[in-house]
């Protein structure tokens, strides 16, 4: 029934550090930590977190990508979600739900456009500094 197995990417920060993140579906539950894969030591402390309402059994991280330029890691859920999580620090990061359609193949391009098939298309998200907020997000 629906994905009963956490569903995990990765990506390389440098060439010992590994970014992990998992969302474990029975609890409806986002994990993320990085890793050095030369001392076979997590760098920091394992973070968890719900996704709310907003979220459910048959989401999953479906890829994720590290911005060498802001030194920090994006990673998209299939059910929207857009988590961007500080490199020197897993605890610091953003939740932003950038769309209500189901996402599925997607490409990073000069770290700031994501190109993603969605539900009913191609939609091209743009990462910009909010004036009003001065936060950094994704918007269509």
């Amino acid at each position: 029934m629906n994905f009963p197995d956490p569903f995990i990417t990765c990506c390389f920060v440098d060439d010992e550090t590994i970014f992990v993140n998992l969302y474990h579906n029975h609890l409806m539950k986002h994990f993320h930590f990085y890793y050095n894969i030369d001392t076979n030591k997590l760098v920091g402390k394992v973070i968890d977190f719900s996704l709310g309402v907003e979220s459910s059994k048959k989401n999953f991280p479906y890829k994720c990508f590290y911005n060498d330029e802001r030194d920090e890691v994006y990673s998209f859920y299939r059910q929207g979600h857009a988590l961007t999580v500080q490199t020197h620090d897993a605890s610091k990061y953003t939740i932003q739900k950038i769309t209500d359609q189901d996402l599925g193949q997607m490409f990073v391009v000069f770290n700031q456009l994501l190109i993603a098939r969605t539900s009913s298309n191609v939609t091209v998200f743009k990462y910009d500094e909010n004036e009003e907020t001065k936060e950094w997000e994704w918007n269509i």
